[in-house]
């Protein structure tokens, strides 16, 4: 089973909102899916960077034993939910792991974006992150849903 890693700069401090996600994860069993929070820095997108590469790096060894992927609003243009579960498969089946990072408000920083092999956008619309994180694991789940004929994506 595949592992797929999520990997947010600040916390989710809303019981409301963590339970939703809670719920969603629990659902997501065709791979190993993991949340991962780092510290947010305000404005310095540079020690967010760090924090980011740190724990990339405490994980899989180095950066370059994982594709890493972005998610930002300016990323790939947004796509339907058949597309994205497409796009998942196909990440899931390249790799024994795969990482996406949401960056924190000031977006990500070009350390960060250089050694990214994609970015992708959930929407052009912006988001608080605390609703980013939950679209992209409910997109998560919906993407497994598409892959087995669950009744769930209609």
């Amino acid at each position: 089973m595949k592992d797929l890693h999520l990997i947010i700069v600040g916390k989710l401090n809303e019981s409301e909102l963590l339970k939703v996600e809670n719920d969603y994860r629990k659902r997501i069993t065709k791979f190993h899916f993991k949340v991962h929070e780092v510290k947010a820095h305000g404005e310095n997108i540079i020690s967010e960077a760090k924090e980011i590469l740190t724990l990339v790096n405490k994980l899989f060894g180095k950066i370059d034993n994982v594709p890493l992927y972005l998610l930002a609003e300016w990323g790939s243009l947004p796509m339907s939910s058949e597309k994205f579960a497409e796009k998942m498969a196909s990440i899931l089946e390249g790799s024994g792991a795969a990482c996406f990072v949401l960056g924190g408000a000031s977006g990500h920083a070009e350390a960060i974006i250089k050694t990214s092999k994609e970015s992708i956008s959930l929407s052009p619309l912006t988001y608080p992150h605390r609703l980013a994180r939950l679209l992209f694991i409910e997109q998560l789940y919906r993407s497994q849903c598409i892959w087995t004929g669950h009744p769930y994506h209609k």
